[in-house]
């Protein structure tokens, strides 16, 4: 059985323009990095509501696990959205290639 804990240094905040917020956890029971990630990402909010209030609720950004022991993980779930910008961002490769041209 996988336990996933809290710990007592959990819930970080960043205030700001765009507030993040990290959750920390402990995973024990799996040495298996996507038995454990799994775990977290099943054990941890989907939405993060910073204030308490009800009025913003931050969307889970990332999951991040790290081996610290025998079945023992540490994982970190953050919580924010990236500020929006007008820029695009496009990747492609146009491959290479050569060609042989024989004229007479």
């Amino acid at each position: 059985m996988i336990e996933v804990i809290e710990k007592f240094e959990s819930r970080q905040v960043t205030t700001g323009h765009y507030p993040t917020v990290e959750l920390r956890y402990t995973v024990r029971g799996t040495n298996d990095d996507v038995e454990a990630r799994s775990a977290l990402a099943a054990n941890s909010p989907t939405l993060y509501d910073p204030w308490g209030g009800g009025l913003l609720f931050l969307p889970r950004d990332t999951i991040s696990i790290q081996p610290v022991g025998d079945l023992l993980w540490e994982g970190i779930v953050r919580y924010g959205t990236d500020p929006q910008t007008n820029e695009s961002v496009f990747a492609f490769d146009t491959g290479g290639g050569t060609q042989h041209i024989t004229q007479g």
